[in-house]
């Protein structure tokens, strides 16, 4: 009981550290190419903050859980193919959307 307990926060302790790093990163990035595309309004960070976490939900999901220290067989179980194809159809949608945005406001 108390093995598992402690796996789990392990677990979530790793999920918080590798979350927060790639978010932190691929918005980072992403701010640099929309700051040369358009004028970096600060709202627009809202957007890409959702987008990355539902891709890092996704790729969690799918990949990284199953590579962790906290093992249960009736949780750890993929995202089906439609909800995969439609978190990463949203996830880019509220990527692009400061571009959008930004186009819209030129206009």
């Amino acid at each position: 009981m108390m093995t598992k307990l402690w796996s789990a926060s392990l677990e979530m302790v790793r999920m918080m550290i590798m979350m927060f790093i790639v978010v932190a990163l691929l918005g980072e990035v992403e701010q640099r190419i929309i700051s040369t595309l358009t004028q970096w309004q600060d709202y627009y960070g809202l957007f890409l903050l959702a987008g990355n976490l539902l891709l890092f939900f996704v790729v969690y999901r799918n990949k990284l859980q199953f590579h962790g220290w906290y093992r249960s067989s009736e949780t750890q179980r993929k995202l089906s193919g439609k909800v995969t194809r439609g978190c990463i159809t949203v996830a880019i949608v509220l990527i692009l959307t400061p571009v959008v945005l930004s186009g819209i406001r030129t206009v």
